[in-house]
C-alpha cells in the first residue's frame, strides 16, 4: 500500500500540479513581450519586482524561475508569488535530500564508509549550498538563474546513466529472478527512456549552440566530450540489451571481452556476506 501511494498517488498529484503550472505560464507568458507583462503588473498595482520587466522592451520575454514568480504576483497577487517561492524552496529541499540518501547508499555500499547521518547530511548540504550562496552573494539573480540552467543541463546529460542501468538491472533474471520486467514493461520502459533522453539531448544541443561561443577550442572540447559521452551511452545500451536476454549479442566476442555477460546474483562480490550486514 505504501509503494502504491508513493508511486501512483504522489506522482499523480505532482503531475496535476505541474499541468496547472505549465498551463498558467503558457497562457500568461507565451509569445508575450516584456512590455506586455509590465503592463499587467502596472494594471494590478503590483510593484514588487516589476522592474524586472522593461516597460519599453518589445522583445519576447525570456522566462526563468524568478520572472515566473514575479508574473504570478502581478497576475494573481502577492500570495501566489510567495506560494511559488515556498514551492521552489520545497522542491530544492526534496531533491537535495534525495541526493543525500543516494550519497548514503554510495558511501556505505560502494565505498564502505560508515559516517554518522548528521555528518553526511552536513557534508552534502555544504556541497549544495556553498556554491549557490557564493553566486548569490557576489553576483545577481540573473547569474544565479543561469547557474540553475547549467545545472539542469548537466542533470539532463546524466539521465542515461540512471535510466539505462535501472532498466538493465530490473530486467536481469540473475538479479530480479521472478520479479524481473516482463516483455511489455521492457518495451515501454525502453521507448519512454529513449524518448525522454532524445528530447533532453535536443534541448541541451540548442542551449549549447545559443549560449556558448563559437570558438574552435570550445567546439573541439565539446566534440571530444560528445564522442566520449555517446560511446559510454552505447556501452550502457549494449549492457542493457544483454541483461534483457539478447543472447546473440551477449555471445559476440567483443561484448564478452569488453562488456561482459549478465551480472551474477552476487554482483561480482567475492564475499557478499560482508556487505549484507
Amino acid at each position: 500500500m505504501y509503494y502504491f501511494i508513493e508511486a501512483c498517488v504522489a506522482l499523480l498529484v505532482s503531475f496535476i500540479i505541474n499541468v496547472f503550472v505549465v498551463t498558467v505560464f503558457a497562457n500568461g507568458l507565451y509569445e508575450k513581450t516584456n512590455s506586455e507583462v509590465y503592463q499587467v503588473c502596472e494594471k494590478n498595482d503590483f510593484a514588487i519586482g516589476m522592474e524586472t520587466f522593461d516597460g519599453k522592451d518589445n522583445s519576447t520575454i525570456s522566462v526563468d524561475l524568478n520572472k515566473g514568480g514575479i508574473f504570478l504576483g502581478c497576475a494573481f497577487g502577492a500570495a501566489a508569488m510567495y506560494i511559488w517561492a515556498v514551492g521552489i524552496f520545497a522542491a530544492g529541499q526534496s531533491s537535495t535530500m534525495t541526493g543525500t540518501y543516494a550519497g548514503q547508499f554510495a558511501m556505505e555500499g560502494f565505498l564502505n564508509l560508515q559516517w554518522a547521518r548528521w555528518k553526511r547530511v552536513l557534508f552534502t548540504r555544504m556541497i549544495a549550498i556553498v556554491p549557490t550562496f557564493l553566486v548569490a552573494f557576489f553576483s545577481d539573480i540573473d547569474n544565479l538563474t543561469s547557474m540553475n540552467d547549467i545545472l539542469n543541463a548537466i542533470m539532463t546529460l546524466q539521465l542515461p546513466f540512471a535510466t539505462l542501468p535501472t532498466i538493465a538491472f530490473t530486467s536481469s533474471t540473475q538479479i530480479m529472478g521472478d520479479f524481473r520486467n516482463g516483455l511489455t514493461n521492457k518495451i515501454i520502459a525502453t521507448i519512454l527512456s529513449a524518448l525522454v533522453i532524445s528530447i533532453n539531448i535536443y534541448f541541451v544541443i540548442n542551449a549549447v549552440q545559443e549560449e556558448l561561443p563559437h570558438h574552435w577550442a570550445v567546439i573541439l572540447a565539446i566534440s571530444i566530450y560528445s564522442i566520449l559521452y555517446l560511446l559510454f551511452c552505447v556501452y550502457l545500451t549494449i549492457h542493457m540489451a544483454v541483461n534483457m536476454g539478447a543472447t546473440s549479442l551477449a555471445n559476440h566476442w567483443f561484448v564478452k571481452k569488453y562488456i561482459g555477460s549478465p551480472v551474477s546474483t552476487t554482483l561480482g562480490l567475492s564475499n557478499p556476506a560482508i556487505y549484507a550486514r
